[in-house]
């Protein structure tokens, strides 16, 4: 038996995740299981647990250094991608959102067009828009429920954009990218003058079948700027400590970003974020994320026959990195529909209506598919980051929903 058969139970803690006024306002039933928001209802690992309890004992988490916590991230790069990294090419940031929105603000300017791929995590979006920039949308193709990336449509789509701000692997659709394509894109960045600004937070948990390549090592011979943006959050399920890695090609800008960081003070690490970033990292813990990556892989496994054999008329997206996935409802749509206008009381309107479908129907939440962009309300998001016995349980109720229409 796997340690990660056994979800943890989070419905009394204070985990988003389970909070009934949220998963109300997503689909409409307070009372639905959550299959939303990027974090695992998986334990993290033995050794995380072992520090954690550590420091509760010790109970005065004052001042403190983690000496460890780079060397440790670095090695642990070079271990899991094959990347190489400079130390002084690398500097901590305080979370993932932070250290994108302080690269884009102090390397673009105001007005500039920042091309960001769609579906879309939206508070790349926000984060945009807040900076006075521009979106310019690049949409990955989709075909039945499958995401892949158009060179020719990219290529014409960038033309005149400052700044690419890239998520890879993709998310939500699980896309994880050919190190050819991501060479065309930072040759293509070079040629152009363009920032590349690549949101890494998902690659560590890229299932065993397939192969990620970092932005900044595949730009190694190429030379673009670029910036390669790394957590331990998703990776390792401390999604609450906020930690990151900043890792530049062009040592005049790390610099600058490092003197904006002192001037702004977000260049030290919180007491547990330090703390558990040095845990997550040392070799005691790679095998622990051996044995999650292939988890999560057999999960996916589990689901696409369950698809293909009990429920065709869905389709599920790439599902090649971490614990989420788009599923297609588009084969449905047209009775989900007709469905919201017969039964208005289990619906907001048009706002969320797969969603509010499954939250009803199915009795498990999950983001709606229009929350990524206009044009993937017949998606939702599906989180498979818990026990394969939740995940099958998960999938029979959206089964039965469905053959209620």
């Amino acid at each position: 038996m796997s340690i990660f058969d056994k979800a943890v139970d989070r419905r009394n803690s204070n985990a988003d995740k389970w909070s009934k006024e949220l998963i109300k306002d997503i689909c409409g039933n307070p009372n639905a299981d959550a299959f939303w928001v990027a974090d695992m209802d998986l334990a993290t690992s033995p050794l995380i647990k072992e520090v954690l309890q550590k420091e509760t004992d010790l109970a005065v988490p004052g001042y403190a250094s983690h000496n460890s916590m780079l060397p440790n991230f670095i090695k642990f790069v070079e271990h899991k991608h094959g990347w190489k990294i400079d130390e002084e090419h690398t500097t901590y940031a305080q979370g993932m959102l932070h250290a994108i929105s302080l690269a884009l603000n102090m390397f673009t300017n105001e007005g500039d067009e920042v091309l960001l791929p769609y579906p879309v995590y939206q508070p790349f979006v926000h984060l945009i828009q807040n900076s006075n920039r521009i979106v310019k949308r690049f949409d990955l193709t989709q075909n039945n429920g499958k995401f892949s990336f158009d060179r020719e449509k990219y290529e014409t789509i960038s033309e005149g954009c400052k700044a690419i701000m890239f998520c890879s692997p993709h998310n939500p659709s699980g896309v994880v990218f050919d190190s050819s394509d991501l060479e065309f894109i930072l040759s293509l960045a070079k040629e152009r003058g363009q920032l590349v600004l690549s949101d890494e937070i998902h690659s560590d948990l890229v299932h065993p079948s397939a192969k990620h390549y970092p932005m900044g090592y595949a730009n190694t011979s190429i030379g673009a700027k670029c910036i390669t943006f790394m957590a331990p959050s998703k990776t390792f399920n401390i999604a609450g400590e906020h930690c990151a890695f900043a890792i530049f090609e062009d040592t005049e800008m790390l610099k600058r970003y490092k003197a904006a960081q002192k001037r702004l003070f977000l260049y030290a690490e919180g007491y547990f974020a330090g703390t558990l970033a040095e845990a997550v990292y040392s070799p005691e813990n790679y095998q622990f994320l051996d044995d999650l990556d292939s988890y999560l892989e057999e999960n996916v496994n589990v689901m696409e026959t369950f698809f293909k054999t009990e429920l065709p008329c869905v389709k599920m997206a790439n599902a090649k990195a971490s614990f989420i996935t788009f599923l297609d409802f588009s084969d449905v749509w047209d009775k989900i529909v007709a469905d919201s206008k017969k039964h208005p009381e289990f619906y907001d309107g048009d706002h969320y209506i797969l969603s509010h479908f499954l939250g009803h129907y199915a009795c498990i939440c999950c983001n709606d598919g229009s929350w990524f962009g206009s044009g993937y309300e017949k998606f939702v998001r599906f989180n498979y980051g818990t026990s394969r016995e939740c995940v099958l349980e998960a999938l029979n109720k959206i089964k039965k929903a469905i053959e209620s229409l």
